[in-house]
């Protein structure tokens, strides 16, 4: 009879892992997120501007014109991307993940911290929202 509690209690601790794995695995938020990071390391503008949701495409635009100045501005590199950077280290690895619906939060190391961030499921992909 104990042998038979212990090997239930195992089976849902591995059928609950296995649906932690499948929720937050690929081709989900993670590994969304995974070559979110790797675009940022390798400084990949185009790829990084696809997977981030229409909110921060829409905060952070590629063409600025600054009628004070007379210059043009990608604010994305230029404001987005340097602030990303900062968070990003050591590949970001990601500790945690929770779905909920069309919305995942991320739990990830950058150096000695653990970070969140916001994954939103647009048009059938996962993205990154980040706001600065």
């Amino acid at each position: 009879m104990k042998r038979a509690a212990i090997s239930i209690i195992k089976l849902a601790l591995l059928t609950s892992l296995l649906l932690t794995l499948v929720g937050c695995g690929t081709p989900g938020p993670v590994e969304a997120w995974n070559k979110f990071v790797k675009d940022v390391q390798s400084k990949n503008y185009d790829n990084m501007w696809n997977e981030v949701t229409e909110l921060v495409q829409e905060k952070n635009p590629r063409v600025y014109n600054d009628p004070l100045r007379g210059q043009t501005y990608d604010i994305f590199i230029n404001g987005f991307f340097s602030q990303i950077r900062n968070y990003i280290v050591n590949g970001a690895p990601v500790t945690g993940c929770e779905i909920e619906g069309d919305r995942a939060i991320l739990k990830y190391k950058s150096g000695d911290s653990i970070l969140t961030a916001e994954m939103v499921k647009e048009n059938g992909k996962w993205k990154v929202d980040l706001v600065f």
